[in-house]
């Protein structure tokens, strides 16, 4: 399958549908969220990660001993992944007919349009158990004004 051309993502190789730089993902780690979601679902417990990318979270998430789905729209960023069951699709069109202990939707994606957040909540709402946790990572309205392009370079790598 091709990469699908974004206005909106650059990077080297592979940008996904969303504008993500394959490359570029694959090289972050995890900032804490993993320890978060451990903390929040309890140890052992189901987890849905929507849009995974990379795995930067779903990596350290099986590590820590959860089964964790993890599903993403590119087929580039889900063959970084390992030690997860995969499944490629769009958050907003998933159904999986199963439920989980806690369902994540990290990387900022509920900065969607009106739209596209309710579609993905939903998706939430399907896939989390009745005793279970849906956990958001978002950005305030406020980020957004004071973002600034910049560069960060690691070992001399961009």
């Amino acid at each position: 399958m091709s990469a699908i051309a974004n206005p909106h993502g650059s990077g080297p190789g592979v940008i996904t549908p969303d504008g993500c730089a394959v490359d570029f993902y694959a090289l972050m780690p995890d900032f804490g969220e993993s320890g978060i979601v451990h903390e929040a679902a309890g140890a052992g417990a189901s987890i849905l990660e929507l849009g995974c990318g990379a795995g930067r979270v779903t990596h350290p998430l099986v590590a820590l001993g959860h089964p964790v789905v993890a599903v993403d729209e590119s087929p580039e960023m889900l063959a970084h992944v390992r030690g997860a069951e995969t499944v490629r699709a769009r958050i907003q069109d998933l159904d999986l007919r199963r439920r989980f202990g806690a369902v994540l939707l990290a990387s900022h994606l509920i900065n969607a349009d009106d739209e596209i957040r309710s579609n993905f909540l939903h998706a939430c709402r399907r896939h989390v158990a009745d005793d279970g946790c849906v956990i958001i990572q978002q950005h305030s309205p406020e980020w957004f004004a004071a973002a600034k392009d910049s560069e960060v370079t690691r070992n001399g790598v961009i």
